[in-house]
């Protein structure tokens, strides 16, 4: 919290009027006017600022006017205003100010109006998380499943740093609780596994993570893979997720060397992903366990071997519509960290993945054409949803998201991200013209859950910002 007062007794007033370490809140420090708080805003990073309204050089509405235009939305301002200031009162609830206490303080108020910014700020929190966690969700599926990088992936996560976590189990919420080396984290179900991003302020609370929950996690299960320390300003989501897999190969089997055999990356080609997709699309059993058998017969050293049918299962397990029964019984992980031979590894085929293709085949009875109509009429009824996502697609359709991703990139010619964005655009560019909204308004009522990234998306679509567009079009 951050205090925003002209007048020095009033200042006081507010820092002793409450128990504010106590309520959970560090209060920073304050500013004797609006130009001096925007200064400290970097500085301070505060999430609730209470500030009076009139104030010398730049008074609060002006303040609250600026880091609106900064895209700062998620700061929650408390007004401070007099019976006489109801026009600049009413200007401040149009400007998104979180509420206003009248002069004198009333202690209980404000405590009341705090704690209910308190609330508004967790919800707010766990709302970015979840978009978060649908985001990297849609890019993974997007990237992994096809070679062509997506259009629109240039989001940020909540925190400053992030590692990836690959299980074949779902990990307890004792193992993830957070505290001061994991600051919050996010999971999602990616084919045969669980993927939980780890969200970090530092590289010391990684390190803390690792010596620590995880150590003891890793010597309990070895079904579990993590990747380093990457930072969230750049994305590098795809780097972790393989990074991640890699450490899951070598911790399921341990005596491979696995650094070795990843150089050539992935031993599954896309030629091959698209030939098996498409026997799978037509239903062409016989054509397929032919055409895997081969595949197989390639690879002739244990190692090698291996590693293909970790990547065959991996690779299939994702168009499964639900493939929480078989993470459950994991039984093919255990057979593979047992296997020593060839044999082993042909009766794991036999046994665990030449049976997956049944219930994918059982599971693609609508034609693609169908599927990928029904999903864009979806989408066209659900886009302002912030966590509509490939995955609740999907679901809703009953399929995969791997095999919807598919449809999208090969029967409907655009990925899954460009054509949501695409319509969230063209909404944004209707209100823009249509309506007094202001753009960050815009951006959540179009489904983007933060204004910076609308902006940087609208621009790379329009080559406009938000503003430009509007002052332009209005020309």
């Amino acid at each position: 919290m951050m205090i925003l007062e002209d007048e020095p007794w009033i200042r006081k007033g507010i820092e002793n009027m409450l128990p504010w370490g106590d309520m959970g809140i560090d209060y920073v420090g304050f500013a004797s006017n609006g130009k001096k708080g925007l200064e400290l805003l970097d500085t301070y990073r505060p999430d609730i600022v209470i500030t009076d309204i009139k104030m010398p050089i730049m008074n609060g509405i002006t303040f609250l006017e600026n880091i609106r235009k900064m895209g700062l939305n998620r700061i929650k301002v408390i007004i401070l205003t007099g019976y006489d200031d109801f026009i600049f009162t009413k200007k401040a609830i149009q400007l998104g100010a979180t509420d206003y206490i009248l002069k004198p303080i009333d202690p209980h108020e404000l405590k009341e109006t705090v704690i209910k910014a308190i609330h508004t700020i967790k919800q707010e929190n766990q709302t970015s998380l979840n978009v978060s966690r649908v985001q990297v969700a849609n890019y993974l599926y997007e990237q992994v499943m096809h070679t062509s990088k997506p259009a629109y992936e240039e989001f940020i996560l909540p925190f400053p740093y992030f590692s990836l976590l690959i299980s074949t189990e779902p990990l307890s919420k004792q193992i993830l609780k957070t505290d001061y080396s994991l600051c919050d984290y996010f999971s999602f179900q990616f084919g045969y596994a669980m993927v939980y991003t780890l969200c970090f302020q530092n590289e010391i609370s990684y390190k803390e993570m690792l010596k620590g929950r995880l150590s003891t996690l890793q010597y309990a299960s070895n079904n579990l893979g993590i990747s380093k320390l990457y930072s969230s300003e750049r994305n590098h989501i795809v780097d972790a997720f393989q990074e991640a897999q890699i450490n899951l190969q070598k911790n399921l089997k341990h005596g491979i060397k696995i650094e070795d055999l990843n150089r050539k990356k992935f031993y599954l080609s896309k030629e091959q992903e698209k030939e098996i997709l498409s026997l799978l699309q037509m239903g062409e059993k016989t054509k397929l366990l032919q055409f895997m058998k081969e595949l197989i017969k390639t690879n002739f050293l244990f190692e090698e071997k291996w590693i293909f049918t970790f990547q065959i299962y991996t690779f299939l397990s994702r168009y499964l519509n639900k493939p929480n029964n078989i993470i459950n019984n994991n039984s093919l992980f255990y057979k593979l960290k047992i296997a020593n031979c060839n044999e082993d590894l042909d009766m794991i085929t036999e046994e665990e993945i030449f049976p997956l293709l049944d219930q994918i085949i059982g599971e693609w009875n609508k034609s693609p054409s169908d599927i990928g109509k029904r999903a864009k009429k979806y989408i066209d009824e659900n886009f302002v949803n912030p966590l509509l996502s490939l995955t609740l697609v999907a679901d809703t359709l009953k399929t995969s998201p791997s095999y919807l991703s598919h449809i999208f990139k090969n029967e409907l010619n655009v990925n899954f991200i460009e054509y949501l964005t695409e319509k969230r655009v063209l909404c944004a560019k209707e209100k823009l013209l249509n309506t007094k909204m202001p753009a960050y308004l815009i951006s959540e009522a179009v489904g983007f859950n933060d204004s910076k990234y609308f902006n940087r998306v609208f621009k790379k679509q329009t080559g406009l910002t938000p503003k430009q567009f509007r002052e332009i079009s209005n020309t």
